[in-house]
Parts: structure tokens; C-alpha cells; sequence
């Protein structure tokens, strides 16, 4: 009779362990706070964005905002900001998220100016403040 082995022996857990810290560190660095923006007295909240190697000093993200009859206060454009000259040529996307990860809006690509700096994405559609928890940029 064969004898049947567990997919994890007690000398895999600690490997195990290793490569969950590692990766949820990894993700931790690759995602850094973007910005946050009160909208009378609604509060919009970016979550993270992917820091490309161009932007060593940390990219900012602020949005520009409307209002619709039925949405209420929407999301209509974002401004990714302090791209180095490394950036240069670059492309930036961004993409608006929900609680749960879900995209709500994408928004690029834009082609970061020769000298750096900042570039504005507009975000077409209906996207209401409340639904956007996050943000993710991706440069290159």
C-alpha cells in the first residue's frame, strides 16, 4: 500500500514563512502612499502606486474632481507630479481602484516632458469619489 507524504513537512514551514515575509515585503515597497484629498467634507483616499526607478524621490498623485446629478462628486482627471528627469520619454498609467482591487478607471498612457515633472491624466467616465480607495501608477 502506498504510504501518502503531507505537500508540507515540518522543515518547509519555515521556507514557507520566508518566502510570505519576503513577498509581502516586496509588495510593501512597491506600493507607496499617493495622496489624499478632502472634497466637502467627503474624503478621497489614494492607496498606493508602483515607484518606478525614474522617480527615486517619490511620485505625488492629486486629482482634479466634478459633480453629477446622480454620482455626486466625481473623479475627472489626476496629476502624477515630481517624475524625475530620469522619467523623461517614460509613459505613465494610472488606474483608480475600489475596496476590493477592482479597477474603476484607467487612464494613460502620457508621456512624461523631456525635462520631468509632472503630467496630467484626464479619467473619462462617471467615477464617483466614493467608489475610488486606490490608486495604482505604473511609469515606463
Amino acid at each position: 500500500m502506498p504510504v501518502s507524504r503531507p505537500c508540507f513537512g515540518s522543515r518547509d514551514v519555515p521556507r514557507l514563512l520566508l518566502a510570505l515575509t519576503a513577498g509581502g515585503a516586496a509588495f510593501g515597497v512597491v506600493f507607496a502612499v499617493a495622496t489624499s484629498l478632502p472634497v466637502a467634507g467627503i474624503s478621497l483616499s489614494a492607496g498606493s502606486a508602483p515607484i518606478a526607478t525614474c522617480a527615486t524621490g517619490g511620485i505625488t498623485v492629486t486629482y482634479t474632481t466634478g459633480s453629477d446629478p446622480v454620482a455626486g462628486y466625481t473623479v475627472t482627471g489626476a496629476t502624477v507630479a515630481n517624475l524625475s528627469t530620469a522619467c523623461a520619454g517614460k509613459q505613465v498609467r494610472l488606474t483608480l481602484a475600489d475596496a476590493a482591487s477592482n479597477s474603476v478607471a484607467v487612464a494613460g498612457p502620457v508621456t512624461v516632458p523631456g525635462g520631468g515633472g509632472s503630467v496630467s491624466l484626464p479619467i473619462g467616465g462617471t467615477i464617483a469619489v466614493t467608489s475610488v480607495a486606490d490608486v495604482h501608477v505604473a511609469v515606463g
